[in-house]
């Protein structure tokens, strides 16, 4: 087990990879996806924190560091897949989030791409936050949010981002 960093930029070696065969999302073990070209592996970056801490962009979610001050990490794989797991334990509990990224079929491909985050809790008490904060195109492109009661959509000129959740 690793203890989580809070700094700007993590170490490459904290970084775990998903996708979907068209495109990627690297995982720090902090819980943020810190890189991720969407649609394709090509494209303009949505996530570049990587490159650019303050600016580049991210998706957060990791437990909540004002709550817990030793909070340490590991991530692993589900056997023979590309299924994800971020553990973070703490004194008060353990807590656990999925991503992975699923396979389209070839004729929908174009169409959408998802990237799945699962927050659970598997022992103990363990508050989440999280954070999505896109930087489109490396950070060059303006975007608007439209804040609904089930998540929020990102869009620029371009691309449109939607985030689903069913926690408040």
């Amino acid at each position: 087990m690793e203890q989580v960093r809070s700094a700007d930029y993590q170490p490459i070696e904290d970084y775990a990879i998903i996708g979907d065969l068209h495109t990627v999302a690297l995982v720090g073990k902090n819980g943020s996806i810190d890189w991720c070209c969407i649609p394709r592996f090509d494209s303009p970056s949505v996530f570049g924190a990587l490159l650019d801490a303050q600016k580049g962009g991210f998706f957060r979610i990791s437990p909540d560091l004002s709550a817990n001050s030793d909070i340490r990490s590991r991530q692993l794989y589900f056997p023979e897949t590309n299924i994800l797991v971020t553990r973070f334990l703490t004194n008060d509990g353990i807590g656990e989030i999925t991503d992975f990224m699923p396979i389209r079929q070839s004729w929908d491909v174009g169409h959408s791409h998802h990237i799945i985050r699962s927050v659970s809790v598997v022992k103990g008490s363990l508050p989440f936050e999280m954070v999505c904060r896109p930087g489109f195109n490396y950070a060059r492109d303006e975007h608007t949010v439209h804040l609904s009661e089930h998540g929020a959509t990102f869009y620029t000129k371009d691309l449109c981002l939607g985030l689903a959740t069913t926690v408040p």
